[in-house]
């Protein structure tokens, strides 16, 4: 449980270790962030098909991104691993977006600005922290997804959103 702990942690703060994940995770950041103060201000507006499928496309963007660092810092098996199983849910999200092979209820929420981007997030702080990818990591990663999305939904920001000034209709 220790080594899960310290796995997490170092998950966590990734982007202060590793700065060259800054660039990555902070654009996901931004859309996380500006979709929220969106959905807050037009609280019965729903996401969309067309949202759903860009997001998707955050998820391809992100493993071609991770492919890359893995390219560059050198290959590791597993990490090869999580970038391809992160771009074939990226894929699989594309399809059941582009062709509404889901209920738009289920699709809209596994295609959300929030799962999409903490998916995206963990994965992204696994590969360029570059720990190793075992049994560890991946409890740590799921615990990591766990906690933020309990985070996220515990403050509400889906639904309420955060309630700036600006948020008022």
């Amino acid at each position: 449980m220790i080594i899960i702990l310290e796995r997490f942690l170092d998950l966590l703060y990734a982007p202060l270790r590793h700065p060259s994940m800054v660039w990555i995770v902070v654009p996901l950041l931004i859309a996380l962030t500006l979709m929220t103060i969106y959905f807050a201000k037009y609280k019965n507006e729903e996401l969309g098909w067309n949202t759903a499928l860009g997001n998707s496309l955050v998820l391809i963007f992100v493993s071609l991104n991770l492919f890359q660092h893995v390219y560059v810092v050198g290959i590791q098996v597993a990490t090869i691993i999580l970038s391809s199983i992160l771009l074939l849910l990226g894929i699989m999200l594309l399809f059941v977006n582009f062709t509404h092979y889901l209920p738009k209820r289920i699709s809209y929420f596994i295609s959300s600005p929030l799962p999409v981007n903490l998916i995206a997030y963990v994965a992204i702080a696994i590969v360029y922290s570059e720990v190793i990818v075992n049994v560890y990591t991946l409890a740590a990663g799921i615990f990591l997804l766990a906690s933020l999305l309990t985070f996220f939904l515990g403050f509400g920001f889906p639904k309420r959103g955060l309630t700036f000034y600006f948020c008022k209709q």
